[in-house]
């Protein structure tokens, strides 16, 4: 999912994991260490890669200077740390049902703002991220 793009120098940053609640947790500690970072708020960029046989999946985040931040949308989501992760992973589309619901107990705060869906090889497992925020204006495009 892309809300637009750093107009300056991009950061970007890996986590992966085969397990639905660890590679959730791995993204929660990223956007904290990349909230941390003055010069780094704006994400302009989640994005879900497929699995290999282990059913690893990886997710890139794309990350810049909110003053280098160029918005592709009339709405974008709220800076740093406001973005939250929810990640599961099933096997099939009934379990995937099941699994979003076991996802959202308790319902996590924000607005679902995107969602990314990749899939395994052999067809083992598709793992789904949504991306759960508040949608505002941009900023204003740098001078």
């Amino acid at each position: 999912m892309r809300w637009g793009y750093i107009n300056g120098a991009v950061s970007v940053a890996f986590v992966e994991s085969a397990n639905p609640d660890d590679l959730e947790s791995r993204l929660v500690a990223l956007l904290a260490q990349i909230a941390a970072i003055v010069e780094a708020q704006a994400i302009a960029a989640v994005e879900l890669g497929g699995a290999g046989d282990g059913d690893v999946f990886t997710a890139r985040v794309e990350y810049g200077a909110l003053a280098d931040f160029l918005a592709i949308s009339t709405l974008v989501p709220t800076v740093l740390p406001t973005v939250t992760p929810v990640v599961y992973m099933a096997d099939n589309a009934t379990e995937l049902a099941v699994a979003r619901t076991r996802a959202y107990t308790p319902p996590p705060a924000g607005d679902l703002i995107g969602s990314e869906m990749a899939g395994a090889t052999q067809a083992h497992r598709v793992c789904v991220l949504e991306i759960l925020g508040t949608l505002v204006p941009p900023p204003p495009p740098p001078p």
